[in-house]
């Protein structure tokens, strides 16, 4: 009996060591597991953070590359002569009784509405002397704006800001719902561009604004525009924080939360912001977590939660991802179960590989869910690239890649530009293949080719016009922009393409109405040319034909024979004396007045005082027939180097202008006022007359041409040819406006 009493303690004993052995076993296998799974879940987690910034980066990076491509494509056009896009310039236009110019209404037919950008300034497009090469430039990027616009969507806006007050705006918005203005030249967007706060011309992203045109909260990556070294302007792309809340909230959730900091401490990004405020990471996060390093590995364990921080590469930006460790350690709890019997470990243990199989299979989905949305993404970017691919296909311009001369790959523009039915006739051909023997300046195009290769090479992009023969024989005029890339780890040639022949043809065509134009200014010149001698020869003509009547009458009544030789030959001489002097004024009368007329082809220093004494002296006889007052105020005192006739010829019109308004007013007093003075390396001439102004209907008419305020006689052309010469000749600005009395022509000339 004792005996079995003990073999049973014996069992029991072996039995409770077994059992104890299985749950030291099972309790520590559990634990092993428990360790393994948390350090996979964090693995896991640790790789698809990282998988999630390096998509944000990605996204960042496609708006960092889209200005960078803005960048290059303005300062290459800028290289561009405003000429070439003159048609397109006019079209922006000062809006009537504002301070504003726009393109509001002026191309809408030319343009579809997904391209269309606007261009809106503030103040006197004329008087601010806005670069007309840079407007150039700016409307040339309408097409590369609005592709890079539908290519990124979650872009809000993206531009182009000159420092001369205007800005390229794409998507189009009128300018009644938004307009730059003077003091948005003062946000972020632009003053991060300046010299001033960025001597190194680098990419810049800007703290949190509000956007001007009423979408909320934004920030800006922007580049700053340079030409010849000086500074333009910057091209920008603006992004809401309703835009960037988006990219982030496939990992919003509620076993963490993701946050995205800027370098002023201010939140772009969390769950459950507000559009419209600006916070600051200290109102949110702890300062260990604003404190703490950068996580190269896995989490920094900070309190209650798991800390991933890491820097963005393409923006001075934070992404901050705090994990709960509740989460992570949901499954250690199950190590505070010993001393359970064997039964109930391994009911438990079947629990327990229920449960570890149900959180693996849990797990699986997760992984095979975002391994769904990541291989989703990869296709989105690949879908990208292939529009990124498909952009130099689809361009507008013609486009070639050169190889030693030889076209190696060309898009569909460029076909169509020569004139070929398919690729295959122009790919492997030399690009002079489809060139005349000779360029329109006589020189051979083998030669004009070669002087191209050398700027080219010396510079490493160029652009020229050229003359290009299409398959037919038929020849067409292009604008060419020349550039050296790597392509496949080689240097090739790349060119863009542009038909400017209609353009060619519109400035034979404007060149010969100007030379028409000048015919007739210069037959009306001549009439009044013409008066102005007769009225100056009329008294010496008049005194010539007294002196000899008077020898006549002496000779016939016998008087002259009464008197001795000496006194004969003494009066004879003197009479024939004074007729000299009559005829040495006449004829340096018409020395004065075909100097006048003569045309300068070189630039001379000359007083601008003396150069109004010397016009006003021309017609003096005239006003002081018709008992016109001549008033100068000269305060100028600075030389100025020009074209001294052409000058004097459009005081000489302005102040015959101002003649004919006094007569035919028949005002009482006339009066004519001239002023001279100099400010900011300009020279300024006002004449002013006090006929009572020009009518505010016609003051913005005044120069153009065929339209005269003249009751007769008017052609004109006077005003308009005046203009032409003052800015298109001689660089400077020519302006009209009414004061109290009368008209005042402002004459604007530079100094230098």
């Amino acid at each position: 009996m004792i005996q079995k009493f003990l073999d049973y303690f014996s069992v029991v004993r072996y039995i409770n060591l077994l059992f104890l052995f299985l749950f030291i076993f099972f309790l520590s296998l559990m634990t092993h597991r428990i360790i393994t799974q948390n350090q996979e879940i964090k693995n896991k987690q640790f790789h698809t953070l990282e998988s999630f910034k390096q998509e944000l980066d990605f996204s960042l990076k496609e708006k960092v590359q889209a200005v960078l491509y803005l960048q290059s494509s303005a300062e290459l056009l800028l290289r561009s002569p405003s000429s070439q896009c003159q048609s397109l310039t006019d079209m922006v236009s000062q809006v009537p009784n504002a301070d504003y110019y726009t393109i509001d209404e002026a191309y809408h037919e030319d343009f579809y509405i997904e391209h269309r950008t606007n261009i809106t300034g503030y103040g006197d497009i004329e008087q601010n002397e806005v670069d007309k090469n840079e407007l150039c430039m700016a409307l040339s990027l309408n097409p590369i704006l609005a592709t890079v616009g539908n290519l990124i969507k979650d872009s809000a806006w993206i531009y182009y800001t000159s420092k001369d007050g205007f800005i390229n705006l794409f998507p189009y918005v009128h300018s009644d719902n938004f307009r730059l203005k003077e003091e948005d030249m003062d946000k972020e967007f632009f003053t991060y561009a300046t010299p001033a706060l960025n001597p190194d011309k680098s990419l810049f992203w800007t703290p949190l604004y509000v956007d001007a045109g009423g979408l909320g909260l934004m920030t800006t990556v922007g580049k700053p525009i340079y030409h010849d070294s000086v500074f333009k302007g910057v091209v920008a792309l603006d992004m809401t924080l309703e835009q960037l809340n988006d990219l982030v909230v496939g990992l919003k959730g509620d076993d963490g939360f993701i946050f995205i900091i800027n370098k002023q401490n201010q939140i772009l990004s969390y769950d459950g912001m507000s559009q419209d405020k600006i916070l600051q990471a200290k109102s949110l996060l702890s300062s260990e977590v604003l404190a703490s390093g950068y996580s190269n590995e896995i989490f920094i364990e900070l309190e209650d939660y798991y800390l991933y921080k890491q820097s963005l590469k393409n923006a001075p930006w934070d992404f901050i991802y705090l994990y709960k460790k509740s989460t992570v350690n949901q499954l250690l709890f199950l190590q505070v179960l010993p001393g359970i019997v064997l039964f109930m470990l391994m009911i438990f243990g079947r629990m327990l590989v229920q449960k570890l199989t149900s959180t693996q299979k849990e797990l699986e989905l997760l992984n095979n869910s975002l391994e769904e949305k990541v291989e989703t993404k990869l296709k989105e970017l690949e879908t990208q690239k292939t529009s990124y691919e498909t952009l130099f296909e689809r361009a507008g311009s013609g486009m070639c890649v050169l190889k030693d001369a030889k076209i190696v790959e060309c898009n569909d523009s460029f076909v169509q530009i020569l004139g070929a039915s398919s690729k295959d006739e122009i790919v492997g051909h030399y690009i002079l293949e489809f060139s005349p023997v000779h360029q329109k300046n006589g020189l051979t195009s083998l030669k004009m080719a070669r002087k191209v290769q050398r700027d080219l090479i010396a510079r490493g992009k160029f652009n020229h016009t050229w003359q290009t023969q299409k398959k037919d024989g038929s020849l067409v005029w292009v604008d060419i922009v020349s550039k050296v890339i790597m392509l496949k780890g080689e240097k090739v040639v790349q060119l863009i393409f542009n038909d400017i022949t209609e353009r060619k043809q519109l400035e034979q065509k404007n060149k010969e109405q100007m030379n028409q134009l000048l015919q007739q200014s210069r037959l009306a010149q001549m009439g009044e040319m013409l008066s102005m001698i007769s009225h100056q020869w009329r008294q010496p003509l008049s005194s010539i034909g007294m002196v000899s009547m008077n020898v006549e009458v002496q000779i016939k009544s016998g008087k002259l024979h009464e008197k001795n030789r000496e006194e004969s030959d003494g009066f004879l001489l003197e009479k024939m004396a004074r007729i000299e002097s009559y005829v040495q004024f006449l004829a340096a009368t018409i020395d004065d007045f075909r100097n006048f007329f003569q045309p300068q082809k070189e630039k001379k220093e000359f007083d601008i005082n003396d150069l109004i004494d010397e016009t006003v002296e021309l017609i003096s006889p005239t006003l002081e027939s018709k008992q016109i007052i001549v008033k100068r105020e000269y305060k100028a005192d600075n030389k100025i180097f020009s074209y001294e006739n052409e000058i004097k010829q459009v005081i000489l019109n302005i102040l015959n202008n101002a003649k004919d308004v006094l007569v035919e007013e028949k005002m009482t007093k006339p009066l004519i006022m001239i002023r001279t003075y100099c400010k900011n390396e300009h020279c300024f001439i006002e004449i002013e007359d006090n006929g009572g102004g020009i009518l505010e209907s016609h003051i913005g008419q005044v120069f153009d041409p065929y339209f005269s305020t003249k009751s007769k006689n008017g052609t004109g052309l006077g005003l308009y040819m005046s203009k032409t010469i003052i800015e298109e000749h001689c660089k400077g600005n020519l302006s009209a406006y009414n004061s109290d009395t009368g008209a005042v022509f402002t004459i604007v000339l530079s100094l230098g």
